[in-house]
């Protein structure tokens, strides 16, 4: 699974889809009620915290607000460019489930690990009500009833031959949470609910999740032993970690920072870094490197104009609509 692939997943289209889509449908039913499912008020607490459900060996996590990034100036100028890329397909999900999953969406957050060179995810979003996705995966096995098996709530979506399946459930009414590869399972999934919030257990993981400001609208984290920092070995460099966050809205504001072992290295790098920056000032407002203890610090910032002209390049490189 590749990260455009998960991010298909997070917003549940691709989940859902694949059922629905080969049913075939021309016009839906109304969604039925809710399922008469029994709520279990701890998973229902721990739907509330951004951490719940995510492993607490995932190399990966990020977390995304999707209202907020939908009330940007950033996302405004990106929507058209995205949409004409996607909108069939959200037409089309549309139309055979009854909502549209990205304005549906309020939050998403991912926890991701690498195993034998394909990553294991864990996918929480928020927003998606159980009555319409379930009742839109329901109509659609009477029509295709081997596309996917339903075990007291639970879904398994088989992969393509030789892919692990998408296994996914709701820990409330409107938390969904989708397990994929090659740990993926019934069994796996209500471990997971069961296992709570275990990231929050993390010194490790919490050391660095409090130093980020989790209320912009994206924040992540990145273990050191992740396949993702591989090619920072060919600067003679290997990252504890590297963390930061996002934010839009008035233009684009990112902090990264890189964990290194001592405070000399993260020194050294910064003074390194800060002679390749002339090239790439002239784009930005703001575009700094510095050190602070171990940590290499990027700090970069970009007015409206400046994302208007990044949009222009990346719609470009993208090829027009």
């Amino acid at each position: 699974m590749r990260w455009n692939d998960a991010v298909a997943v997070a917003v549940a289209a691709v989940a859902a889809s694949a059922i629905t889509s080969a049913a075939c449908y021309q016009t839906p039913a109304p969604a039925p009620p809710p399922a008469a499912m029994p709520e279990n008020r701890a998973h229902a607490r721990i739907a509330a915290d951004p951490l719940g459900f995510l492993p607490i060996d995932a190399e990966v996590v990020a977390h995304l607000d999707a209202q907020q990034l939908r009330r940007s100036d950033v996302w405004q100028r990106f929507e058209p460019m995205i949409l004409a890329k996607v909108g069939p397909s959200l037409a089309q999900f549309h139309a055979l489930c009854g909502f549209d999953p990205l304005i549906a969406v309020r939050r998403v957050s991912i926890g991701l690990k690498d195993v034998g060179g394909k990553p294991n995810a864990v996918i929480v979003v928020r927003g998606i009500e159980r009555g319409a996705l379930m009742g839109c995966i329901d109509r659609a096995l009477t029509k295709q009833p081997d596309a996917a098996r339903v075990d007291r709530g639970i879904v398994t979506i088989p992969g393509a031959t030789g892919q692990p399946p998408t296994v996914l459930g709701f820990a409330d009414a409107s938390t969904l949470v989708l397990m994929t590869g090659l740990g993926a399972s019934v069994e796996a999934l209500r471990a997971a609910f069961g296992a709570g919030a275990p990231l929050r257990s993390s010194p490790a993981f919490t050391e660095l999740h409090a130093t980020l400001e989790t209320r912009r609208p994206i924040w992540f984290v990145i273990n050191g032993s992740s396949k993702l920092l591989d090619q920072a070995a060919g600067f003679g460099l290997k990252p504890r970690a590297v963390f930061g966050s996002v934010e839009l809205s008035t233009g684009l504001l990112v902090d990264v920072r890189m964990r290194l072992e001592t405070v000399d290295q993260a020194q050294q790098v910064a003074a390194m870094a800060q002679g390749q920056l002339g090239a790439v000032q002239g784009f930005v407002s703001k575009l700094e490197v510095t050190a602070a203890d171990a940590d290499v610090v990027l700090a970069l910032g970009m007015s409206p104009e400046q994302v208007e002209t990044l949009t222009s390049l990346l719609a470009g490189s993208l090829g027009s609509p």
